[in-house]
């Protein structure tokens, strides 16, 4: 499981994230529905030992790759432990399916369009 320091610091501290990916094949692409929840699920563990709640389906899967992540995965993970100023994560996922996978500058566009919203 392979989280940026800055991501990971950015949840500790309470801030919200939102991590966009659009895909040509699937309404929700995977690295949303599945990596990205399993990383809260991770998270829910480590920080505040309690066990997030995901769809009954999931559940024994994120079990067992919990259980078999290594110590050094698990130890970086709780070393932002220490700076937790929240009671939960704020993670907010956005995917869709798109006739735009591979146009960039659309991307960029999209990016500027929300910033500005903000």
């Amino acid at each position: 499981m392979a989280l940026g320091a800055d991501l990971l610091m950015n949840l500790a501290l309470g801030h919200t994230c939102v991590i966009y990916d659009f895909s040509n094949k699937r309404q929700v692409p995977r690295a949303l529905w599945q990596g990205m929840e399993l990383a809260r699920y991770v998270l829910e563990r480590v920080w505040f030992d309690r066990e997030y709640q995901v769809d009954a389906r999931m559940r024994p899967y994120f079990r067992q790759v919990f259980k078999e992540l290594p110590e050094r995965t698990l130890r970086h993970l709780a070393y932002f432990r220490k700076f937790l100023a929240t009671e939960c994560i704020n993670l907010v996922l956005v995917g869709d399916r798109t006739i735009h996978d591979g146009d960039y500058k659309w991307y960029k566009t999209q990016l500027h369009e929300e910033e500005k919203a903000c």
